[in-house]
């Protein structure tokens, strides 16, 4: 299991639960995640829908922070508003 991490990710952190398997996360928040398939990978979205097939890691893992950042820092942020109007 390991985790990295690059200034392209922001605030994303891979994680590896299992071999061939990369799940980007921010905080709580599942994005997407990648699996390794004979010839390549496939990015799936947080609602496990495959999105993208691809030669590389590198690109499966663009393609699943790109369609799915905006989505997870939507729900960050009504989850933000809704706990200051408790206030």
């Amino acid at each position: 299991m390991g985790d990295a991490r690059s200034k392209a990710d922001g605030d994303a952190r891979w994680s590896s639960p299992e071999p061939g398997m990369y799940v980007a996360s921010i905080g709580s928040v599942t994005l997407g995640y990648v699996i390794e398939v004979p010839q390549g990978f496939v990015a799936f979205d947080a609602d496990a829908r495959p999105i993208l097939r691809s030669r590389t890691l590198r690109a499966a893992k663009a393609t699943v922070l790109a369609r799915t950042r905006t989505r997870a820092q939507d729900r960050a942020l009504s989850a933000a508003e809704r706990a200051a109007s408790e206030r």
